[in-house]
């Protein structure tokens, strides 16, 4: 959020009137896609005017922006918890998957947002915030792994991570998302990644 002159805009991320825009972009963007997303259908779904919107947000990219970089700090932060449970590395990293799916599960209109209309959209602000995210679950993976597991390791992350993305992503734009299915392609996708115990 930004100050403007004429507009004196809101700065407060946990502002309520804030979430409840991001809130209606999210499940606009989610039914019909990002480039469609106005201003005045944000707020009309939200249940406000155009002008409480501009009090708060400049236009419909900044308010995407936003709902974006929150969703996605929240689907890290879970999995993130999830790589903090006890075990090795593989039933972590299983815990972490599993904790982010049930996350999908319980918001289906952020996870489609996040993992299914961001990546495709145009919009230069949204793809760079995406690549963003994407960076920091490599970065946090390869932390967890360790340096013992060398530069090719961190090629290999990078891979899979944009491997276990995109078939996230195909599964979430299909006309029904199994998630027994991304479940099942996310295993057989790390299952080369973590050694097998010697």
């Amino acid at each position: 959020m930004w100050w403007d002159e004429d507009i004196a805009r809101c700065v407060a991320f946990r502002c309520t009137a804030c979430a409840g825009f991001r809130r209606a972009a999210v499940a606009l963007a989610a039914e019909r896609g990002i480039e469609t997303v106005t201003a005045e259908e944000i707020a009309s779904r939200a249940g406000m005017t155009r002008d409480d919107f501009r009090r708060h947000y400049r236009d419909a990219e900044e308010c995407l922006v936003a709902a974006y970089e929150e969703g996605a700090r929240q689907l890290e932060r879970t999995f993130l918890e999830g790589l903090q449970g006890v075990g090795g590395w593989r039933e972590r990293l299983q815990a972490a998957i599993d904790r982010t799916l049930s996350a999908f599960a319980r918001r289906p209109q952020l996870a489609r947002f996040c993992l299914a209309e961001v990546p495709r959209t145009t919009i230069p602000s949204l793809r760079e915030r995406h690549l963003e995210s994407r960076q920091r679950f490599v970065s946090v993976l390869s932390d967890e792994r360790g340096a013992e597991a060398g530069p090719a390791s961190q090629l290999h992350l990078e891979l899979v991570t944009g491997a276990a993305h995109h078939a996230v992503s195909a599964q979430m734009t299909a006309e029904r998302c199994d998630l027994n299915t991304i479940q099942a392609r996310i295993d057989d996708l790390i299952a080369d990644y973590v050694p097998a115990p010697s």
